[in-house]
């Protein structure tokens, strides 16, 4: 996962992401219109934007082992922290 841009505060600890932002915020997934050639090139980019502040924009990138590992993580999340989903 590749950060490229923001004002958030975030912190990466054991393969885990933290973003703390002050106020409220949007997030949005977004994938390239062409699909990846390779797993390294980007699968897709989260993107979080501040409600209150304008300038309040983190984006993540995430090539294939990236997005995998937030799929995975997202269905443990969905399963109660479940890992043998």
């Amino acid at each position: 996962m590749q950060v490229t841009r923001g004002k958030a505060d975030y912190t990466v600890k054991d393969g885990r992401i933290t973003i703390e932002l002050s106020a409220g915020a949007q997030l949005y997934l977004e994938t390239p219109d062409q699909t990846p050639l390779s797993a390294s090139e980007r699968h897709a980019t989260l993107r979080i934007v501040s409600d209150v502040d304008p300038d309040g924009v983190t984006e993540l990138e995430l090539d294939k082992d990236g997005l995998d590992a937030l799929a995975d993580a997202l269905i443990d999340a969905e399963n109660g922290g479940d890992t043998d989903a």
